[in-house]
Formats: structure tokens, sequence, C-alpha cells
């Protein structure tokens, strides 16, 4: 059950069929630190895909990313952001 969860919190969501995600958006709603870890990852998906940005912007919107993450208080997303951080200029 964890396996298949994990499954499909790494697939991407155009290969997951619906059943697959009732049951996803279900596990979701039962672990509101999930939903934001999942929610935030597809905001950085979305900096990462931003092809006509400016360095400038991207390194913003990223700055802005880890403000939003270290505001949610989960630990991991933290740990993820202070690595991040070494890969952005002051």
């Amino acid at each position: 059950m964890l396996r298949r969860i994990k499954t499909l919190l790494i697939r991407e969501p155009s290969l997951v069929d619906e059943k697959e995600k009732e049951h996803l958006e279900n596990t979701l709603q039962n672990y509101h630190s999930l939903q934001t870890v999942y929610q935030l990852r597809f905001k950085l998906q979305n900096i990462w895909a931003r092809s006509t940005a400016s360095q400038n912007e991207l390194v913003d919107a990223l700055c802005e990313w880890c403000k939003q993450a270290e505001a949610t208080g989960i630990e991991v997303l933290k740990q993820f952001v202070s690595q991040l951080k070494t890969y952005v200029p002051a």
C-alpha cells in the first residue's frame, strides 16, 4: 500500500489512471503535510520549466519557492531548501 502511494506521488500525473488519481487524492486529503509537499513539488517543476525566463527571474522564483517551503514548517522541506540554497548565488 505504501509503495503504491510512493509510486503515485512521483509518477507523472498524465500517466495516472482515474482510479489511481482518486486514491491519491484521498490520501492527500488525509495527510496535510504530504499534500503540501506534493503541491510544492509541482510549483518547483514549473519554475524549472520556465524556458523563457531570465536567470534573475528564475533565481527570484526559486527564492520565493524556498520561502514558501520553509514557511510550511515541514522539516524535510527545510532540509531540501538548505540544500538548494547551496546552488543559488547569494
